[in-house]
């Protein structure tokens, strides 16, 4: 994500750092805080024969904390890509001065940003609201790396397509 905006922005030197910058504090703040999760649960941690894993047997409110950490990130780089889009003239209903390249960043990087951001926030949420056992485990994770998955998928697929029919030209 963070390499995609910072592309969009390479002109912009101050846009480029502020991203780069966020996304260093994001990743130091995730690491601190699965670290302070790890710690403080491995008194209570046990093994679930169900779901065939180690879980903690108590939650931290910092579970929550840790994907609104990303969901800003997220936002934020969200943000950036709708700015740029919107400096191409109507770009999401017109994109014909636009080369293909950048329609594709655009139009998909505002799709996959969006459904990321609506993930995080979900996912935070599930930690609070769920009961902590499989539903917490399996839930939120195995949907939310289907959905990546299939993003990425989308991107490399359309990104592949491009390459070749500019091979063929």
């Amino acid at each position: 994500m963070a390499l995609r905006v910072t592309a969009l922005w390479k002109g912009r030197r101050p846009i480029v750092w502020l991203v780069w910058m966020t996304w260093v504090s994001m990743v130091l703040a995730m690491t601190t805080g699965v670290i302070v999760v790890y710690v403080s649960m491995l008194p209570t941690l046990r093994y679930d024969h169900d779901l065939g894993i180690c879980t903690g047997t108590s939650t931290l409110h910092i579970q929550a904390a840790l994907p609104a950490i990303q969901s800003a990130f997220v936002m934020i780089v969200t943000i950036l890509t709708v700015v740029k889009a919107y400096q191409f003239g109507s770009p999401l209903r017109n994109l014909g001065g636009v080369s293909s390249m950048m329609n594709l960043m655009l139009t998909d990087g505002i799709i996959c940003l969006l459904v990321v951001s609506i993930l995080s926030f979900a996912s935070g949420i599930s930690w609070m609201i769920l009961e902590p056992g499989m539903n917490r485990v399996y839930l939120p994770v195995y949907i939310s790396w289907t959905i990546y998955s299939s993003l990425v998928s989308r991107l490399f697929l359309r990104l592949r397509k491009m390459f070749y029919k500019s091979r063929s030209t």
